[in-house]
């Protein structure tokens, strides 16, 4: 009867240290919340340009002079001009742009675009 007892000990699998568990488990942990974090803050910088431009371009209203346009935007860049008309863009970020008509010094069209 010893004998069985001693061959069970031996074919007995050896424990893993509890220290191999845990760095295991803080890996894995660190792997995934790595990747989650580079996903979530991807998807809200993504986002953010948009929210940025469409709060920027709701300040613009018809009827509003291209001064008052600028005070919000900044000085932006004239792409076109007549003797009563003038249009101008804003380049909000990267990827977002605002474009304003003016006639006769209000603000009659604006529209804003994503390249």
């Amino acid at each position: 009867m010893p004998n069985s007892i001693h061959s069970n000990a031996q074919m007995a699998p050896k424990p893993i240290p509890i220290s191999k568990i845990v760095v295991g488990v803080f890996s894995l942990g660190v792997v995934f919340g790595t990747g989650i974090a580079h996903g979530y803050y991807r998807v809200i910088d993504s986002a953010r340009p948009s929210s940025v431009a469409d709060g920027k371009y709701s300040l613009l209203y018809l009827g509003m002079s291209p001064t008052d346009a600028r005070s919000i935007l900044g000085p932006g860049t004239e792409i076109s001009q007549s003797v009563s008309r003038v249009a101008i863009k804003w380049p909000i970020s990267e990827t977002h742009i605002i474009t304003a008509v003016f006639e006769n010094g209000t603000l009659i069209e604006k529209t804003q675009q994503d390249l």
